[in-house]
């Protein structure tokens, strides 16, 4: 004797439940997929920044009167000030995509020379 169907369920007995979970758990990935996408783009929008106050803090360095505002500029960052101690070392900080990023730079010693391969101390 067949059993008898009852209200919200399906021959099997399921009341739905599965697919429900199912669904739940999409929207859970989709939310998830969507916040490391932002946390990636901020990262990636940091890295940019420091990287445009680097090479401002070296022009800085080359050509204190407009090379740091120069390369800024090319770089779609806008110079937020540069400041150079006693000691030669010079600091640049930009805004670049409403991040503020900082670097220092300092010119090389005279008679110095840049050499191919890693820096002294460094591993593999």
């Amino acid at each position: 004797m067949p059993m008898p169907r009852m209200p919200g369920r399906t021959e099997s007995g399921a009341t739905g439940t599965g697919a429900l979970a199912l669904l739940l758990s999409a929207a859970l990935a989709v939310v998830f997929s969507v916040g490391a996408a932002r946390a990636g783009g901020a990262a990636a929008t940091r890295a940019r920044a420091d990287g445009v106050a680097d090479l401002v803090a070296l022009a800085a360095v080359v050509d204190p009167s407009s090379g740091a505002d120069r390369v800024a500029r090319a770089n779609d960052a806008t110079l937020v000030e540069v400041t150079a101690r006693a000691d030669g070392d010079t600091t640049a900080r930009i805004r670049r995509a409403g991040v503020v990023a900082a670097a220092t730079a300092r010119p090389s010693e005279p008679g110095s020379r840049a050499r191919r391969g890693p820096a002294v101390g460094s591993r593999p």
